[in-house]
């Protein structure tokens, strides 16, 4: 299988000489080896630029795509596996941020501790979605899980406010879905979502056996869960109405909320959420909100207990047992995605550690492989590009000079 690959220049960095220096030999950054000579540029440029890599390369077993900017993502991985590999060894110091990298990166190999504890890091979370029991609490707990990172019918997110960009804004929108779109519950002659559609329920009913609960039990509630995401999925907005700003930016005072249904107890989920202080949000998606009024209180607490247990063990997958992890990828990625196995899990440690370390994570790669003459030389080629848009400033007959002028001063705001 074969994958796309967008025309890309190679990684090399290149010195640009001045005249003082040595004349140097400039080299291509274009991939030569990856051309199809045999496809003319006019007529299918995409196929000239990269058929040769396309009809050579395979994508690894590991992967459910692949480009060349994962193969330069293994070698940083090796490099970073090396670095972390050697911040895990205990040598660094206590509360640097090596020993941090290290830490963080040892717990996550420590699987016989990891397969002994089970479910058990979750079973707090499991045991306050269990102790639901009125359309107040389920509000409640809704806010408090998607503070977490847990799915639920709706998000939250700060960006900065589209009609008044020089403050930020809080952002409401929808979600609670499992399956990447609304288009998966409900486009039936879809061949692939169809396979998505059968292996949902079976995976929701292994994950709620993975709680604990009887294997008939769980399939019973697993095909609840399940209509209760086809009918969120239903009341979302579609991709293409999302892309409207303007239908998409619906600001409410915060006491305005119940205008959308009160059987989401607001006030429950605005102090969970800890909007308390905030004067307003946006709201995406008012009517999807309207609707999800409606689905609350036609759905049992039960189901929606069921509903949000799952969800908290399919957002901790990753982080538990074997077991659990397994029964996420086998649905998640290898039917969802096509990942035909499992990236290996010093491979995934490395991916977490950047994610939640990161800067500390660059600051060690940067000491092991940026020296300081790789920063000279890119703060050259920044300079050239920079005196090279000066002159382009002042050379072009179109522009005005009023336009120049404009043009000098964006360029001189530029910090490299």
């Amino acid at each position: 299988m074969k994958s796309k690959l967008v025309f890309v220049l190679a990684t090399a960095l290149v010195a640009i000489s001045c005249s003082k220096e040595p004349e140097v030999t400039l080299v291509s950054g274009v991939h030569l080896d990856a051309l199809d000579r045999s496809t003319r540029p006019h007529d299918d440029f995409y196929q000239f630029a990269n058929g040769r890599w396309l009809d050579s390369t395979e994508i690894p077993e590991i992967y459910s795509g692949y480009t060349v900017y994962h193969e330069v993502r293994e070698n940083v991985d090796e490099a970073l596996r090396t670095i972390i590999d050697d911040a895990a060894s205990g040598d660094a110091s206590p509360g640097t941020e090596a020993r941090q990298v290290g830490d963080l990166y040892s717990t996550w190999m420590d699987t016989e501790t990891i397969n002994a504890l089970g479910v058990e890091p979750v079973r707090d979370v499991l045991d306050s979605v269990a102790a639901i029991d009125s359309p107040e609490a389920l509000s409640k707990s809704m806010a408090e899980l998607a503070r977490m990172g847990v799915t639920v019918p709706f998000g939250t997110y700060v960006y900065a406010d589209l009609k008044e960009s020089d403050r930020y804004a809080v952002y409401l929108g929808q979600s609670g879905i499992t399956m990447p779109n609304r288009d998966y519950y409900l486009q039936i002659d879809n061949e692939n979502f169809a396979k998505a559609r059968e292996g949902l329920p079976v995976y929701i009913a292994n994950m709620l056996v993975r709680t604990g609960m009887a294997e008939d039990a769980a399939a019973a509630a697993a095909g609840e869960v399940y209509a209760l995401e086809a009918a969120i999925a239903e009341a979302q907005w579609d991709s293409v109405r999302n892309r409207d700003p303007q239908a998409a930016y619906n600001p409410y005072p915060l006491d305005s909320l119940p205008e959308l249904g009160n059987n989401l107890d607001w006030a429950q989920a605005v102090t969970a959420l800890g909007l308390d202080d905030v004067d307003k949000v946006i709201v995406r998606q008012p009517s999807y909100f309207e609707a999800l009024d409606g689905i609350i209180a036609d759905t049992p607490i039960k189901t929606w207990k069921n509903y949000l247990a799952f969800h908290v063990m399919d957002t901790s997958a990753s982080l538990l047992d074997e077991t659990t992890d397994t029964i996420a990828f086998e649905y998640r990625n290898r039917i969802l995605y096509g990942q035909a196995e499992q990236q290996p899990r010093w491979k995934r440690g490395i991916q977490m550690v950047n994610g939640l370390l990161g800067e500390a994570v660059g600051k060690l790669y940067v000491a092991e492989h940026f020296p300081p003459d790789a920063k000279a030389k890119m703060e050259e080629l920044v300079q050239n590009v920079i005196v090279t848009l000066e002159d382009s400033i002042d050379e072009l007959e179109w522009r005005t000079e009023e336009t120049r002028i404009k043009a000098r001063e964006k360029l001189s705001k530029f910090t490299p």
